[in-house]
């Protein structure tokens, strides 16, 4: 494939000129069809759509009225559900107005030949959500940022005719920067996500944006092997790169063992380890459930990304902490091909394996990870119904339980799934005592 560049250029007293390439996980070149750019520190967001990719980043304050951007005026914006935009045209063609959400994802489209001057159009927007409005003309494109607070029904771009007929000047106001400003970039490419790349900006740098496809094993880290010689296949989903396999180690890194008890066993406080329903032969397939003593291995718990807790997990690898999970849940959820009819809250068939989950249950809701198994996995993150130790009762093949480092009071957070429902719960509570599975995150 042809390489992109994309160049975001500075100019005057100070800037840095950041050059953007795409290429996949095997290295071949791909063309990144927007960039998004975003100012953590000033809090603004510029989208660059191929091959009009110039933005100009300068060290300076930048412009003074918020919702006037590359010339177009949004009013008022934040607006609650409709907005009118002013639009400069230079050149008499086909002018395309269009909407699209941070994904790429088109709301609205307006299409038609326009001649020179100002025009006007009524932006209607169903949901509140931070979009794009993207103006195309003969004289190129541009772009602003529109923030709707309301509902307004529907998704459409309405023209209004023209504001006036005097000549339009082409501006090109410069975001506020200065050197230093955390950014961050992300691109997409054909509905693909890249990694994303989150920095300080100082001088002039190339950034190497890699799309690699959700369900591929993790770029330089297909397995991972933990001290007792196990070895775990991963899975690269989203910005994460998860192990796609239940822990089933019996030691810490540093060689002291966990021990095995039966599910009648309980502890608030001394490392437990659990085989699921019971029975040992299930490992191989389920891994272990551990208590939450066994897995945080005396760490402090917290709601961090990452966590930073290694815990029972091996070296390079870390446990998640709950906002860690949400990140994985909510990004499946913003892609529609993880969605089950087509409802993007309804993502638990997608990260639930094609095996492991009872399916002898009466009424087996459609969308659940249960209902028809080789329809399930399409993230391939594996989900397996190990069961949840609590008492003596295991709950085997009926649910999906992952401790997390997050910990309120005496209450743990961990994800969950249940085999005869459509939803994932990032966070639902349960005591230390109980015993669930683990995936760990790679550093």
């Amino acid at each position: 494939m042809v390489s992109v560049l994309m160049q975001v250029l500075a100019f005057g007293q100070g800037g840095a000129v950041v050059t953007f390439t795409g290429r996949d996980a095997d290295g071949h070149y791909v063309r990144p069809d927007s960039v998004v750019v975003e100012n953590l520190t000033r809090q603004w967001t510029e989208t660059m759509y191929w091959p009009d990719t110039v933005l100009t980043l300068t060290v300076g304050t930048g412009i003074d009225n918020p919702t006037m951007t590359n010339g177009i005026r949004v009013s008022p914006n934040p607006f609650e559900g409709t907005a009118q935009v002013e639009v400069p045209v230079e050149k008499a063609g086909e002018v395309q107005v269009q909407v699209a959400d941070m994904l790429g994802r088109v709301c609205a489209q307006y299409v038609n030949r326009l001649p020179s001057g100002s025009h006007t159009f009524l932006v209607t927007l169903s949901r509140p959500q931070v979009c794009v409005l993207t103006v195309k003309t003969a004289a190129g494109q541009r772009s602003a940022k529109l923030e709707n607070a309301g509902w307004g029904g529907t998704d459409r771009i309405a023209y209004m005719g023209m504001t006036d007929n005097r000549p339009v000047l082409k501006l090109t106001p410069a975001q506020p920067f200065q050197l230093g400003d955390e950014m961050r970039y992300s691109g997409y490419a054909s509905g693909q996500r890249s990694q994303t790349v989150t920095h300080g900006q100082g001088a002039d740098e190339t950034v190497q944006l890699v799309f690699i496809a959700d369900g591929s094993p993790c770029p330089g880290a297909a397995t991972v092997t933990d001290i007792d010689g196990n070895v775990y296949h991963t899975v690269h989903i989203g910005d994460q790169c998860w192990m796609r396999e239940n822990l089933r180690v019996t030691r810490y890194e540093d060689g002291d063992s966990i021990p095995l008890v039966p599910h009648s066993a309980s502890s608030a406080s001394v490392p437990y380890r659990y085989a699921p329903n019971q029975d040992t032969l299930n490992v191989p397939i389920f891994g272990y459930l551990y208590n939450w003593p066994a897995v945080m291995h005396d760490a402090a718990p917290n709601n961090l990304i990452p966590s930073g807790v290694q815990g029972i997990c091996p070296n390079g690898w870390h446990l998640p902490s709950q906002m860690e999970f949400v990140l994985l849940v909510e990004y499946v959820s913003s892609q529609n091909r993880y969605w089950c009819g087509g409802n993007g809250d309804v993502v638990a068939k997608a990260l639930s394996d094609t095996l492991g989950w009872d399916t002898t249950s009466y009424n087996i809701p459609p969308c659940s990870p249960a209902y028809d198994l080789s329809t399930n996995n399409a993230t391939g993150f594996s989900l397996v119904g190990a069961g949840s130790r609590y008492s003596f009762s295991c709950f085997f093949g009926g649910i999906a339980a992952f401790w997390t480092t997050t910990r309120y009071n005496d209450i743990v957070s961990v994800l969950y799934l249940e085999s005869n429902d459509p939803y994932v719960s990032p966070m639902t509570a349960t005591g230390g005592t109980r015993g669930c599975s683990v995936r760990c995150l790679k550093n």
